[in-house]
């Protein structure tokens, strides 16, 4: 089966996407180049997608390539894993004018690792009886897992770990992740935690939720959930600037 026929086969049964991605990492993927080469490495063409997430097109056959680029590019044959390697961080959306996939660059380290990808996060509305209350017990576990996922997403500013009951006194329901990032990248936000949580055992235990504040909603949890706090950009910056220092 030739690697487009998989991928159209995929989007009728998702349970041969492992395949799919398996089959990308063998294959001679193609993207787009400027026609006029700035210097002795590889540059590449992104674009904004609808979204408003800038991503690398990646095609699966040169025609596809050829299509979408024109006459304005050049068309690169790279071999998939070598492509993806060499792009680390990178966002790619894979033939943008069929049925297209984003991968987002936790998602292509995992598959890189030989990691499988996470089942696409489910949306879900909270009751409007649920409070939301500090965890009466701290997972260093679950706390560590978040940090990781939320550490590869530049865009996330803070997030604040509260659980779930229907009264303040109440059994806890779950946990609920509140997570200050723009809209445009909740999307990758909420992959990154399916992919960090997919193995975690403990986690099948509970439900886990994640939910996502504008700055005026984030001042509020500054001010009000200080308690809750998990996260913060300024953590993740201070880290690197201490790693820098020490390299």
């Amino acid at each position: 089966m030739q690697l487009d026929e998989l991928i159209a086969a995929a989007v009728e049964d998702p349970s041969r996407e492992a395949e799919v991605f398996a089959r990308l990492l063998e294959s001679s993927l193609y993207v787009h180049a400027p026609r006029i080469a700035t210097g002795p490495r590889l540059s590449v063409v992104q674009f904004k997608t609808p979204q408003g997430v800038m991503a690398t097109p990646v095609f699966t056959d040169r025609k596809k390539a050829e299509f979408a680029g024109g006459h304005n590019v050049r068309i690169i044959p790279i071999p998939g894993r070598r492509l993806l390697q060499g792009m680390p961080g990178a966002t790619i959306i894979i033939n943008p004018n069929d049925a297209w996939c984003m991968l987002y660059p936790e998602e292509i380290a995992a598959l890189l690792e030989g990691r499988p990808l996470s089942p696409p996060p489910e949306t879900v509305t909270l009751p409007e009886s649920m409070s939301l209350r500090r965890p009466v017990e701290q997972d260093v576990e679950l706390l560590a897992k978040i940090s990781s996922a939320l550490s590869t997403c530049e865009e996330v500013a803070s997030a604040w770990l509260t659980e779930a009951a229907k009264d303040e006194d109440g059994p806890a329901e779950g946990y609920v992740l509140v997570v200050h990032a723009e809209s445009i990248h909740h999307q990758r936000v909420a992959n990154a935690l399916s992919l960090a949580f997919a193995n975690y055992e403990k986690f099948l235990q509970t439900t886990f939720d994640v939910t996502f504040v504008d700055s005026e909603a984030a001042l509020k949890w500054e001010e009000q959930g200080r308690d809750c706090l998990v996260f913060r950009k300024e953590w993740r910056d201070e880290l690197a600037d201490e790693a820098r220092g020490h390299a």
